[in-house]
């Protein structure tokens, strides 16, 4: 799973021991196996997939990281290294296999290229995405969040989203937060608010959630609130993926995806077109990039069509071999808003179930054991019902 060859020497058939070293090769294997995977190799494939930079590798807090993932089934922790390594089977990858034929986004959104960051910027997805950053406010403020925490962390992805889809990434104002929250924010520009996306946090959190936790009395660890933070970022990864996975591999829906990719073409033809011979009254709707346009919702995105095209109508039906039952806006504009064809794609766009949604999330608490635990004892939960995470 993690490429990660270990170097063990391998004993000839029906050797026992090591006669050069006087021990069994089973002994220790198990440290021997860890040095390897936790080693100079599994840094050098991180680097070399532009996951985590050899210098933002001491930027991260690595117990934290340790204590979500280990809590997690195996199927679920392989997507998530699948995730973290860039292996997901994307438009992008399906087309270097020759599987797919082209490496666009199969949502419909215009990008020419599906990777694994497009997965999680995908315009398509912005009403997802919304919830699910109302789901996760909600969990932190159920489990005593520290003031500004989570909403610093859901803004800093956030930004990363809208940046990604610029081309260029901006930096999260820390104006905004208190000085304690604005500092953890600039440790986390350091290392940067995608790798926020894979679970690479800056120590600086836990800090923040420790302190908060002292201040009102509670027992819990800050080491497993951080944790249960980035189980929850994983499920928004996930759901993600499910989103975008059920726009591909929903059957039946093949009529639907065409009209929303014919639909993403008529808005960039029009868009590119401007408001050339149009009244001075419609000029307003040219103001706003294709870029806006395509974040609204598919309700906004027809009705913007349906003007403009009827705008443009006026001026067309002037010329003598007009031909309505020809015009491919007319014919698209008549499928969307005859039959309830709009309120099925809108349907499209959300996923059938949500496994950052904490009200589905009760599962045990976290076990951290002292093998990796920064102080000397482990505090147990106050009650039962703190941080639904866990095997799911």
């Amino acid at each position: 799973m993690w490429r990660v060859r270990c170097n063990v020497p391998v004993p000839p058939k029906g050797a026992k021991r090591d006669t050069s070293k006087g021990s069994k090769l089973a002994n220790k294997l198990e440290d021997r196996l860890r040095h390897s995977c936790d080693g100079k190799e599994a840094l050098q494939h991180w680097a070399r997939h532009n996951t985590l930079p050899a210098k933002s590798r001491t930027l991260v807090d690595w117990a934290v990281l340790k204590a979500a993932a280990k809590s997690r089934k195996f199927g679920r922790t392989k997507w998530i290294a699948k995730l973290t390594g860039d292996e997901l089977p994307t438009a992008h990858r399906m087309h270097l296999r020759k599987v797919w034929p082209s490496p666009a986004c199969p949502r419909g959104c215009g990008a020419k290229t599906e990777d694994r960051s497009h997965v999680i910027a995908c315009p398509r997805a912005d009403p997802l995405w919304s919830k699910l950053c109302s789901i996760v406010m909600v969990w932190g403020q159920k489990n005593k969040a520290a003031p500004g925490l989570v909403s610093a962390v859901l803004q800093g992805m956030s930004k990363w989203r809208l940046s990604h889809r610029k081309g260029r990434l901006d930096k999260l104002a820390s104006l905004s937060f208190s000085a304690v929250v604005a500092q953890a924010v600039r440790d986390q520009d350091a290392l940067g608010w995608k790798q926020a996306w894979f679970g690479f946090l800056s120590p600086s959190w836990r800090g923040i959630q420790e302190t908060h936790l002292s201040s009102i009395g509670s027992r819990r660890s800050s080491l497993r609130w951080i944790a249960a933070l980035i189980q929850k970022i994983w499920d928004t990864s996930w759901d993600l993926w499910q989103h975008r996975n059920h726009f591909v591999h929903n059957k039946g829906d093949e009529e639907k995806l065409s009209i929303l990719s014919n639909l993403d073409v008529r808005l960039k033809i029009h868009h590119r077109r401007g408001g050339r011979g149009l009244p001075q009254r419609y000029q307003f709707l040219f103001s706003q990039s294709l870029n806006y346009l395509h974040q609204r919702t598919l309700r906004h995105q027809v009705a913007w069509l349906d003007v403009v095209v009827n705008a443009r109508l006026r001026h067309r039906r002037q010329r003598k071999n007009f031909r309505p039952d020809r015009d491919p806006d007319l014919t698209l504009l008549k499928l969307l808003t005859e039959g309830g064809l709009l309120s099925r794609l809108t349907g499209l766009a959300t996923s059938p179930l949500l496994r950052t949604n904490s009200n589905v999330m009760h599962a045990p608490a976290l076990t951290v054991t002292r093998d990796f635990e920064d102080d000397d004892h482990v505090n147990e939960p106050d009650d039962t019902d703190f941080l639904p995470i866990g095997n799911h």
